[in-house]
């Protein structure tokens, strides 16, 4: 009984600030607009707590129960007040447009979103129930249950060799430790040290992935039944279901990082400052979970920047602090990993990398790289032709003029996720074949999820504007899609 009511009081230490979170961010108003905000919360509140208590891990706190509960406890408290006085200030806070509500859907419309909702509900209930027995084996162990186990065993601290690297330890101390160390207060929620049952907790954070990508397009106004089927897709992508068995960290951070990227892409799309500063706390959680959801998150600060510039807008400010947000939360980790001297096994430090002798001796691995993982990218089995469906719908939405300014920021981000991936094989210090042959495919889960939620917004946005009135169907102008594109 302890461990079922350790498990609920660890989900709800995540649910509770994540609530507010949202509240704060005029996310959520009314009461009644909790229960759909439900797994949203739980994606924020993990992405917010966990920040700050990796902050508190590098800085030398003991992070066990207590400083979860403060932390959890005290954002809570202080997300709720801020948001009480946020609304009563304003009803919009900082002055988004308020969105255009969808046109009302037909009968057969509703009965189909009906049946997608069940048949999602039904898929990740049955998950839960398959995932909360798998092996920890592999990577899983050697990388981040090792990790997570010796936060639990040693008080919760990181003043032991197993973390510098001065005992025999685990693989990859370069890599951040938000996950291990979230891995280490679901045993203390529980009371041991459950390591297969905490793959079910992967498999609620993916399924509040899939929840929050539905939930932010639906809050803007976007048909419903037209983001589900997308959202549908990229929830029975089978790799993703692989990962999330296997115990690895390429799900979670893929999860942040996508929605992260959506959460921006809405930013971009008709303002709002709100969007910019979920975007920002969900892009800092990706970066500490994995080296790639750093990469992910600068391929997103750049891109929208880029956006801002050629839009000549104001909204370089918003930018600004959402990069703020960002560096701030990645420096603990960064600053740690520096002063005690760690280094990854795999990549060359920066200076060396970018070394004309040492990249003219490794050009054969260019090509390589680009082909491992295009035939990643590709592979339907395992990823669904989401990048290429995407592919497909922003060229036309490009040529068309239709949400041209969505269209770019979702090629881009992507593209330069993969130009990153390419830049780290083709430096980097393993044997490329081997290293392609046994990384490849999961990589590129960040940038198939962009893709995922790229494809969810651009074709919610492509058939709300197919069924405008005439007068909003006016062609588009500029990168902006402006002012042709669908409000919001």
């Amino acid at each position: 009984m302890r461990g079922l009511a350790g498990y609920l009081g660890f989900v709800a230490a995540f649910v509770a600030p994540g609530l507010a979170l949202l509240y704060a961010l005029g996310l959520v108003r009314r009461v009644r607009e909790v229960p759909a905000a439900l797994g949203p919360a739980f994606l924020a509140g993990v992405a917010v707590v966990m920040s700050l208590l990796m902050l508190a891990l590098t800085a030398g706190v003991a992070v066990r129960m207590p400083a979860f509960a403060a932390a959890a406890g005290g954002l809570t408290a202080a997300l709720a007040v801020s948001g009480f006085v946020l609304a009563r200030r304003s009803e919009t806070g900082d002055g988004e447009p308020a969105p255009v509500c969808a046109a009302a859907p037909t009968a057969l419309e509703k009965w189909l979103t009906r049946a997608v909702i069940g048949l999602l509900a039904a898929f990740f209930v049955i998950g839960y129930t398959a995932y909360r027995k798998s092996s920890t084996v592999g990577d899983d162990w050697a990388i981040w249950s090792y990790k997570g186990l010796a936060l639990f065993e040693f008080g919760g601290k990181l003043d032991n060799g197993t973390f510098t690297g001065t005992v025999p330890g685990p693989a990859h101390l370069d890599y951040p430790l938000l996950l291990p160390l979230f891995q280490s207060l679901f045993f203390r929620s529980v009371g041991a040290a459950q390591l297969q049952q905490f793959h079910s907790v992967l498999w609620l954070l993916f399924a509040a992935f899939i929840w929050t990508i539905a939930w932010l397009a639906r809050a803007r106004g976007l048909p419903l039944l037209a983001l589900l089927i997308p959202t549908a897709a990229l929830a029975f992508t089978s790799k993703s279901h692989t990962l999330v068995a296997d115990g690895y960290a390429d799900v979670p951070v893929a999860a942040f990082a996508g929605a992260g990227v959506l959460a921006v892409g809405l930013w971009l799309q008709n303002g709002g400052r709100r969007y910019a500063i979920l975007g920002a706390v969900l892009l800092v959680a990706a970066a500490n979970t994995k080296n790639e959801g750093l990469m992910a998150a600068a391929a997103v600060l750049a891109v929208a920047g880029a956006v801002v510039l050629i839009e000549r807008g104001r909204e370089w400010r918003t930018w600004l602090m959402t990069a703020a947000v960002v560096a701030a939360g990645v420096a603990p980790w960064t600053l740690w990993r520096s002063s005690n001297h760690i280094r990854s096994q795999d990549v060359a430090p920066l200076g060396d990398a970018l070394g004309p002798s040492h990249t003219l001796d490794r050009l054969d691995r260019v090509p390589k790289s680009f082909t491992a993982l295009l035939d990643s990218l590709s592979d339907g089995a395992h990823w669904g032709y989401i990048p290429a469906c995407l592919l497909v719908l922003a060229i036309a939405c490009l040529v068309w003029g239709t949400a041209r300014r969505q269209a770019a920021f979702y090629l881009a981000v992507p593209t330069v996720m993969l130009l990153g991936l390419v830049f780290v094989y083709w430096t980097g210090l393993p044997p490329i074949d081997y290293w392609l042959e046994n990384s490849a495919n999961r990589t590129v889960a960040g940038v198939v999820y962009v893709c995922g939620v790229g494809l969810v917004h651009l074709t919610a946005l492509v058939v709300g504007r197919l069924g405008a009135p005439g007068p909003e169907r006016a062609p588009a102008t500029g990168l902006s899609g402006r002012p042709g594109e669908i409000p919001p």
